[in-house]
């Protein structure tokens, strides 16, 4: 299972674009402030610049924390929470 993993992350690590954006150990953004302040964040996405798995990669981890930042609104009251548009 382990050499399975590996594999796998090798892939990542090997990219030096993806090695330095998964490697930082806090992140320069704040996705629930991005939310909650009603900006606009933009990705660059593309698969001819990060390749197409590390593109699938990057895209499932954004979506997974607009979820969490989502979900974590639940502490403001709904009158007063900001909507949001992905």
């Amino acid at each position: 299972m382990l050499s399975y993993v590996i594999s796998k992350l090798g892939r990542f690590i090997g990219n030096r674009t993806m090695r330095n954006l998964i490697g930082q150990p806090i992140s320069s953004f704040d996705v629930r402030e991005v939310l909650d302040q009603k900006k606009i964040l933009l990705c660059n996405l593309s698969k001819g610049t990060l390749g197409d798995i590390n593109s699938d990669l990057l895209g499932f981890v954004l979506m997974a924390k607009l979820q969490i930042a989502a979900l974590s609104r639940a502490d403001i009251p709904e009158t007063d929470r900001p909507d949001f548009y992905l």
